[in-house]
């Protein structure tokens, strides 16, 4: 299992995992495997990690659904290469096909 990155060390844990930015928090309770749509559109206008929340860099990681590939987009903002290890370690709702890159 990868560790918290570094650049996800300001952002805050439920049960010990990382809350990714874009997550959705309703009534102080965190909703994982739910976007906030404001975060959301924030991330993807300031291009934004969705998880660590800091600017991307040249280099980044789109996670896409077989549908979305159909459909030429993605609903979810992109990640560094480096948040992306840590969150196909931990995020159910990833295939067990992405942790093996």
């Amino acid at each position: 299992m990868h560790a918290i990155p570094q650049r996800c060390a300001h952002r805050p844990l439920t049960g010990g995992l990382v809350v990714p930015y874009v997550t959705l928090i309703h009534d102080g309770h965190t909703a994982f495997g739910v976007l906030d749509a404001d975060k959301t559109i924030n991330a993807f206008r300031r291009r934004l990690c969705q998880i660590c929340e800091h600017p991307l860099d040249e280099r980044c990681f789109l996670l896409v659904r077989p549908a979305d590939v159909v459909k030429g987009c993605s609903p979810e903002p992109a990640l560094h290469p480096e948040c992306l290890p840590y969150t196909a370690d931990h995020c159910p709702m990833l295939l067990p096909g992405v942790r093996d890159f």
